[in-house]
């Protein structure tokens, strides 16, 4: 597991107070950075997304729906296996119409059994878990620290700071600086996206 949300918060603020005298009101609120947090990682998922595998949900006779309202943080549901268990796995194309899956099979299907599905969500960082690879984390910082240097930017023009008179000017600088290595990051981690179609038998 990578680092929780109190440890990425912890080096934001760090890369952020580096870059600034210390004697400049520049404190980010957690609040704050969340909101920025949040963002970010809604960004990075529509880019990278969380993979998760063996998402199991029950078939109903003679029905090739499944109900997916309980899924949280659904992106997409990239294939379904069914029947489960064999060597090589037995993929199926699926499409979705609102809560409602509906697998590409050409027999009658059996009530009662497994089916896995395979799907993108949205990352998730909290203080106990993290979906989070090193890179996407590095990614993430990079986004934080850009909004929230651009934000703390925008609230120093035409202001007395005792950093001096360019304080807003170097901070938007250095916030565009690394606003481009974060859409740089965004663009390295970019998941190729093909469609294939598995057999319907």
């Amino acid at each position: 597991m990578g680092k929780n949300l109190s440890a990425i918060r912890a080096t934001i603020k760090q890369f952020l107070r580096a870059e600034f005298d210390p004697d400049i009101e520049s404190e980010w609120e957690d609040d704050e950075l969340d909101i920025y947090i949040q963002d970010c990682l809604e960004t990075i998922s529509e880019k990278r997304p969380y993979e998760v595998k063996d998402i199991t949900l029950t078939t109903t006779a003679n029905s090739k729906e499944l109900d997916i309202s309980s899924i949280t943080d659904l992106l997409k549901v990239e294939k379904v296996e069914y029947p489960v268990g064999n060597e090589p796995p037995d993929y199926r194309n699926c499409s979705v119409f609102g809560t409602t899956l509906r697998f590409n099979y050409d027999y009658t299907v059996a009530g009662g059994k497994s089916i896995y599905l395979y799907c993108w969500k949205l990352h998730q960082l909290t203080e106990s878990s993290s979906t989070l690879s090193p890179q996407i984390e590095r990614v993430l910082v990079l986004g934080v620290c850009a909004k929230a240097a651009t934000a703390k930017a925008r609230t120093l023009i035409n202001k007395i700071n005792v950093g001096g008179a360019n304080v807003a000017t170097a901070l938007q600088a250095w916030s565009t600086e690394k606003l481009a290595l974060y859409r740089d990051g965004l663009r390295q981690i970019t998941k190729q996206r093909g469609t294939r179609l598995y057999p319907t038998s």
